[in-house]
């Protein structure tokens, strides 16, 4: 159980490290454009399954999918398509999607292969 738990703070614990790093200009233009992105889906999906894990919550591989497709599509909405509509400050990458999407299903991937808790 130890090592699913920990798998779902790693790209939390990435995407805060990143911003750490971000404020003191230690990071290249490259990871302050992509990296964040990749991230972010696989860090919303481990809150969520940490959360659903709290409440005992069983979770299917379909549930994991859907959860993934959904945090795509709500990060695209919301940070391409949304924001630069109403803010100067930011802009249109679509890039970005690619990011998402990359970042969401090596995140399950890697979930598929870690050994899963055995049943009592």
């Amino acid at each position: 159980m130890f090592k699913r738990c920990f798998l779902y703070f790693v790209p939390l614990c990435l995407l805060a490290s990143h911003q750490l790093l971000q404020k003191f200009n230690l990071s290249s233009s490259f990871l302050r454009s992509y990296l964040d992105d990749f991230l972010v889906v696989p860090a919303a999906i481990g809150l969520w399954l940490f959360v659903a894990q709290l409440f005992k919550a069983k979770t299917d591989p379909i549930d994991l999918w859907i959860a993934a497709i959904s945090g795509i599509f709500f990060f695209s909405l919301l940070f391409e398509v949304i924001l630069p509509a109403y803010l100067q400050t930011t802009t249109r990458d679509y890039w970005d999607l690619l990011a998402y999407s990359t970042g969401a299903f090596s995140y399950l991937l890697l979930l598929e292969f870690t050994p899963k808790p055995k049943r009592a």
